[in-house]
């Protein structure tokens, strides 16, 4: 038998060696056989051009009743899994979070806040250090505190809705900065219009735009794009459009926020560094992480963030679940009138409301958690990512697969809840889980929970939050009548439930609202509750501008003559 000639076996070799680079190149992006299932894959790509940039929580909950309650995207090698039910949330997220609590890399987190940004900060030792510091001072003693500051803030927010109601958007938002500010730098936020306030405002906002969904390349999937250029060289041959679309913008878009938050929030932190050196006192949380630093094991740049991530992360949840609530129950008149019949009774009408009150108000605990799972603020919470190999059921769970809590398909499944679709707070008086009559309580025990977190991930500001909404839902209910705007031909307008803002948060948009009190009585109240406010406020007001200092005297002048008026019933 004549031997083979070396050349047939190098060409043999390297057609062998070829079709294994091919196969291997094109095997990527493949699902592999015990992952969960999903939409079908292409080489290389996988699932890429299948992953929505907008609304990403209304396409995953259609795909879970194709795929079932636990799927599974590909993105070149990475995987991602969704989770769309309590029982796969409390077994994946919950029973195993020893593996499953760390975040995925956040490339543009990182590069903005050095890897300091609580929410997003990976499992290790910087996490651990914050964790620690910001559950000492978010501890129950700590904010039972604060309790008097969220009051007084939403005696100025009842104030704000009774003499502008048209603003409410804007009242909400400057309300749930001022109590988030107050709490944390001890310093109020009297108006929005502030050249201070506007800072915030607009940094929140595009830090906020360039982390949420569709708003840069995906980065943490395809690691590669981060080595694009900002600006594509003269030299390579495309034209110039070609380059505008495919260069890294977002890089100068991340360097300028990088700049502009340290800046901002160096401003902040050093009146707090100023009040500990002189002895001074008004409980802030940040004046309390300053004072412990180094006991803390925390540097100068962990304390600045750590600081934006409460403040950024406290405003933009408590503004949205307001606005929210609001939609809901303007479009919803019967709940009102069920509420208010509830707080006619256990609250009356010679004062308003407070916290103490809501354990003799079940209704109106069922309205804050019919909001929460009708429009949950973070309808995917943010995502984990699993640090070792994991299962559950009979699927994979590869080490450094991107976890997604797909909340808002939990809490509108017909599977855990009756109507889902619907607006029915009675349903958490049927039931506390407010879930259906033959679903079983035992795989849904901490549902109402979920907006919180899940794990070692959960929010460690809950109890600030629950009191924060507790207080403005019941006063909002008991001082005011929430009505849909009439059209010219004295038709109610519609309101779109539907209707989002893209960003990390689901916010509604701005929409026309005729927010009335329910009478002379309910007015007059809620504007000596402003006034009554103010030797609370006053400690949170010293380092205030000229501007903002005569903005909040001139309003509270004003609400001196309105009570008289309203007291007289003379105009």
């Amino acid at each position: 038998m004549d031997a083979v000639p070396p050349r047939t076996v190098a060409a043999l070799a390297a057609a062998l060696s070829t079709a294994w680079v091919i196969y291997r190149v094109l095997s990527i992006g493949q699902r592999e056989a015990d992952l969960p299932p999903g939409p079908k894959t292409v080489p290389v790509l996988g699932n890429l051009l299948d992953f929505p940039k907008v609304n990403a929580h209304e396409a995953f909950s259609k795909w879970a009743r194709i795929y079932g309650d636990i799927f599974s995207f590909k993105v070149g090698s990475s995987n991602l899994i969704v989770l769309t039910s309590p029982q796969a949330v409390k077994e994946v997220l919950d029973k195993q979070s020893a593996v499953t609590s760390d975040r995925p890399p956040m490339y543009i987190a990182d590069v903005i806040t050095d890897g300091n940004h609580l929410p997003f900060v990976r499992q290790g030792p910087t996490w651990k250090v914050l964790r620690r510091t910001v559950r000492d001072i978010l501890s129950p003693q700590a904010c039972a505190r604060h309790s008097q500051m969220q009051i007084a803030e939403s005696a100025r927010l009842m104030y704000d809705l009774l003499r502008q109601p048209n603003d409410h958007y804007l009242h909400y938002q400057r309300y749930a900065l001022s109590v988030i500010m107050s709490v944390t730098f001890g310093q109020s936020a009297p108006s929005l219009s502030s050249p201070s306030t506007q800072t915030f405002i607009k940094n929140a906002h595009d830090f906020n735009h360039i982390m949420g969904p569709g708003s840069t390349p995906p980065l943490d999937l395809v690691p590669m794009l981060k080595y694009i250029p900002e600006n594509i060289p003269w030299w390579v041959p495309l034209p110039t459009s070609v380059k505008e679309t495919l260069r890294a913008s977002w890089k100068g878009v991340c360097r300028d926020l990088r700049a502009r938050h340290k800046l901002y929030y160096s401003r902040l932190l050093k009146p707090c560094q100023e009040r500990a050196k002189e002895g001074l006192e008004n409980r802030s949380f940040m004046q309390s992480v300053y004072e412990k630093q180094d006991e803390n094991g925390m540097t100068d740049q962990m304390t600045l963030l750590l600081g934006q991530a409460i403040l950024e992360t406290g405003s933009d949840t408590s503004g949205a679940y307001l606005q929210n609530a609001t939609l809901l129950l303007a479009a919803h008149p019967e709940v009102q009138r069920k509420a208010q019949e509830e707080l006619d009774r256990v609250v009356g009408t010679e004062r308003s409301p407070r916290l103490e009150d809501m354990d003799q108000l079940p209704y109106i605990r069922a309205i804050i958690e019919e909001v929460h799972r009708m429009r949950p603020v973070a309808p995917m919470a943010i995502p984990h990512h699993s640090t070792s190999y994991t299962s559950y059921r009979n699927y994979s769970i590869p080490a450094n697969t991107m976890l997604i809590p797909n909340l808002y398909g939990i809490f509108s499944s017909p599977l855990t809840y009756d109507s889902p679709e619907k607006f029915d707070p009675d349903r958490y008086l049927r039931h506390p889980l407010g879930i259906g009559e033959k679903v079983d309580p035992k795989n849904n025990a901490n549902l109402k929970d979920f907006v919180y977190g899940f794990g070692k991930r959960s929010c460690p500001g809950i109890i600030l939050a629950k009191n924060t909404i507790s207080i403005n839902i019941s006063n909002l209910l008991w001082g005011f009548d929430i009505l849909k705007k009439t059209c010219p031909d004295g038709k109610p307008m519609e309101l779109d439930l539907d209707a989002t803002k893209p960003q990390l948060v689901l916010v509604t948009p701005p929409f026309p609202a005729d927010i009335r009190p329910r009478s002379r009585k309910h007015a007059e109240i809620i504007t000596q509750n402003f006034i009554d406010s103010t030797p609370v406020c006053l400690p949170f007001e010293q380092e205030l501008s000229l501007e903002d200092t005569k903005f909040i005297q001139d309003l509270r002048d004003e609400a001196a003559r309105k009570l008289k008026v309203l007291a007289t019933g003379h105009t």
